[in-house]
């Protein structure tokens, strides 16, 4: 593979290995040796290796947030929906707000509040 690439070994080992990422401007070679031709999967996966390397809001405060934290933050920056509505009784549905009327994460409901309790409050739950 690395020589249909014209890229080291070591190299492909570590994208390989999930020890590397991708360059956005690397994709579009490697879908071209894996020959992916259908135009909706090369786009999805250009998008996916742009929107990998880019800068997030809280980046310039990393030296003072924990990791943990920061995880936290990255999960809230990929938005979902939550909303009450009738006929969940007693769930909170949780749904990606890019696809509101995809699946949806059930939680009871008393759950989802000492969840929010504890976001409200500062205290992050454990992952």
């Amino acid at each position: 593979m690395a020589a249909r690439l014209g890229w080291h070994q070591s190299k492909v080992s570590r994208l390989e290995n999930g020890r590397h990422g991708v360059k956005a401007n690397e994709v579009g070679i490697l879908l071209d040796v894996y020959e992916v031709t259908d135009p909706e999967t090369r786009e999805a996966l250009a998008t996916l290796a742009r929107e990998g390397k880019r800068r997030v809001w809280w980046q310039p405060y990393s030296d003072v947030i924990s990791q943990r934290y920061a995880s936290f933050i990255s999960f809230e920056a990929e938005a979902v929906s939550i909303r009450n509505a009738d006929g969940f009784a007693g769930i909170v549905p949780v749904r990606d707000s890019k696809d509101p009327s995809g699946p949806a994460l059930v939680f009871p409901a008393e759950a989802w509040t000492a969840f929010v309790t504890a976001i409200k409050a500062g205290n992050i739950p454990n992952a």
